[in-house]
């Protein structure tokens, strides 16, 4: 399906979801929008931008046997990465496999592998966001238990989640290093062998200049591993053995990466305005905050709060953007579309105010501004004849009876599993779903 419509205003745009329905539904972020739905619904956006160059301090390793692991961990990034007051991005892994565990103390996430590698499975957790081309970051992992091998390393999106790394077809797809201390490109070991890693030490990873340098307890591998491309790239650590666990304990981007992740991100969520829970998120964001769960209902009371979820990148007037959302979870009414920086949020988008400062897609199949719908699905019949029989044995009298069905236009409504696709570009904001 796709519809268009224009959008005619002047000003800046955020992307957001609202829910309109019961607790806890799911929505990933795939690009930037801004969602808004009544009670629980989930969605995942991401975004496509350009990256500007913005460049790391680069390794010295003259530095090494002075300056402390964290020490280093703070200054060796760009110190212009992070705008002064802005919010830091919370340590989260993305996505992980089923036989992972995934925690989180004091801010701290940690993975536990739950069952044994197999040949075809490994325990796997990696990042929610993928590195853009010349991305440039830098992650410290802890290894809280490591009796079996543990791997940490980059991989492409091609490579699927749970994949076992050490694998020739997976070539130039997966980098990374062995707590034995070895360095591989899939199953083909790179360079010279470093220092091994076991239960309580610390590596960390560092992605620039298109290579991943690797820092086990303050010693660095005399050699990167080379050529490291194909964006986007995901952080990822692969455990062999049932029972070992790793914790991410830091990770830092410069600019233009730090931006990549924001368009990739929902920024910010309404607030709860009144009962016991007042003051408190109405949606929690997780997995690096690609994905907002909706924590309460929608209130029946007209005007109030609804769980709403707000794209972190913000749309100057009268350029382009587009965005993916999927829905992961769906019990409820769900608005997905773009509403002016000004908007106050959580404020209901079906409302006279809304007209012309707020544009979405209602997961009931319907195109809207505010309280106002645009296009949506209706239905009529094509006439058909019928004989119907009645009075007297062989009596018959000729009537008129509903046929096919036409749908005009066909817009259709959301369900779980759904990916809205939404651009705007010259004042017309456009929208394609697919149904998985």
């Amino acid at each position: 399906m796709r519809a268009e419509r224009g959008v005619r205003s002047r000003s800046m745009w955020t992307i957001g979801l609202r829910h309109h329905g019961g607790a806890r539904d799911r929505s990933s972020h795939a690009g930037s929008s801004l969602i808004s739905g009544h009670a629980s619904s989930s969605l995942h956006v991401l975004v496509d931008q350009t990256s500007h160059r913005s460049d790391l301090s680069r390794h010295d390793s003259a530095q090494y046997d002075r300056a402390g692991l964290v020490e280093r961990v703070r200054t060796e990034v760009s110190s212009q990465e992070t705008e002064e007051g802005e919010e830091d991005m919370p340590i989260e892994f993305g996505k992980w496999t089923s036989t992972i565990s995934c925690s989180s103390f004091d801010g701290i996430p940690t993975v536990t592998a739950t069952e044994h590698k197999s040949m075809e499975l490994a325990p796997t957790a990696r990042g929610g966001v993928g590195m853009p081309e010349n991305a440039r970051g830098q992650w410290t992992f802890r290894l809280d238990q490591a009796k079996g091998i543990v791997s940490i390393g980059m991989v492409s999106l091609d490579v699927g989640i749970g994949m076992p790394f050490r694998k020739p077809d997976l070539k130039d797809m997966v980098w990374y290093y062995t707590s034995d201390g070895v360095l591989r490109n899939g199953a083909r070991s790179v360079g010279r062998k470093g220092p091994a890693a076991s239960t309580g030490d610390v590596v960390v990873m560092r992605l620039a200049h298109q290579q991943i340098t690797f820092i086990v307890n303050d010693v660095p591998f005399s050699e990167p591993i080379p050529s490291v491309t194909g964006a986007p790239l995901f952080a990822a650590v692969q455990i062999y053995r049932k029972g070992d666990a790793i914790s991410l304990i830091a990770e830092r981007f410069d600019d233009t990466t730090r931006a990549h992740i924001k368009f990739f991100s929902w920024g910010s969520t309404s607030v709860i305005a009144q009962g016991a829970m007042k003051d408190h998120p109405a949606a929690e964001l997780t997995r690096q905050r690609t994905l907002a769960v909706s924590c309460c209902d929608a209130p029946d009371v007209f005007g109030a709060v609804v769980p709403s979820a707000r794209s972190a990148a913000i749309v100057a007037d009268g350029s382009p953007c587009a965005f993916k959302v999927q829905i992961e979870r769906c019990r409820a009414a769900v608005y997905i579309g773009l509403e002016q920086i000004a908007w106050r949020a959580g404020h209901d988008w079906w409302a006279p105010e809304a007209v012309g400062r707020v544009w979405y897609y209602a997961s009931d199949g319907s195109l809207r501004t505010g309280d106002e719908v645009l296009d949506r699905s209706t239905v009529t019949y094509k006439e058909q004849k019928k004989e119907i029989k009645e009075g007297a044995v062989g009596s018959t009298v000729m009537g008129f009876g509903e046929g096919e069905a036409i749908y005009t236009p066909f817009i259709p409504a959301l369900k779980m599993g759904d990916t809205v696709s939404l651009k705007l570009e010259k004042r017309c904001f456009s929208c394609v779903h697919v149904r998985i």
